[in-house]
Formats: C-alpha cells, structure tokens, sequence
C-alpha cells in the first residue's frame, strides 16, 4: 500500500490495521472484479473504511490485482 498527500498533518494510516471488506473500498473492488479498480470518491459511504480513508485525507482510490501462480494473491 502507498499514500501520497500535498497537506501536511493528515492522519497517518497505520501499517498493519486490518479491516472487514463490507462497504467501499479498494480492495473489496480489486476481489470483487479480480482487475484493476478505482473510486472517485468516498462521499456518503459510511461504512470504516471509507471512514478512515476520508480522516486519512483520502479523497480517490485506484488499486489493481497481484497475481501469483494465475491466482490472487493480493
């Protein structure tokens, strides 16, 4: 995972935090589909992680699969 941000002071996201894949997120699009995602936007999802992504200053997401040995891996 990478996060980048012109504002300073934003809350830091924390390595190792695990979460549930319900509601919006990147990851849960990277599974679902098995290929590359994106999301504009995370207004009005209310779900954590969405939560957590808007108090980190994340406004958009882009995500795409790691495939080993033609599965995925991550």
């Amino acid at each position: 995972m990478a996060a980048w941000s012109q504002s300073k002071g934003q809350t830091p996201l924390i390595v190792g935090t695990r979460f549930d894949l319900d509601g919006l997120s990147i990851a849960r699009e990277v599974r679902r589909s098995g290929g590359p995602a994106w999301i504009q936007n995370f207004a009005g999802a209310t779900r954590v992680i969405a939560q957590e992504a808007r108090a980190a200053g994340i406004r958009s997401s882009v995500g795409c699969p790691i495939m080993v040995a033609g599965r995925l891996w991550g």
